[in-house]
């Protein structure tokens, strides 16, 4: 499914790459919000909305998502 996977190998945006998340692994998602995203994928959203917090969640996003991609390609 790589049709689904828009991404560039310098930059990638976690909130355009969750979208094709969603679709891929059938979840419904409730919004685009930081928090509904960490939500969506087991993520903890403790001190949301605080710059450093909210770097954290947006960083484990996109582990999740890294990690979700190297077990697909095993």
């Amino acid at each position: 499914h790589n049709r689904f996977r828009p991404w560039h190998p310098i930059w990638l945006c976690t909130v355009q790459r969750s979208c094709f998340w969603g679709y891929e692994t059938g979840r419904k998602l409730e919004s685009l919000k930081l928090t509904s995203l960490c939500d969506a994928m087991g993520i903890p959203t403790a001190g949301a909305h605080d710059a450093l917090a909210d770097v954290r969640m947006s960083a484990a996003i996109l582990k999740f998502m890294a990690a979700q991609a190297r077990q697909e390609t095993k």
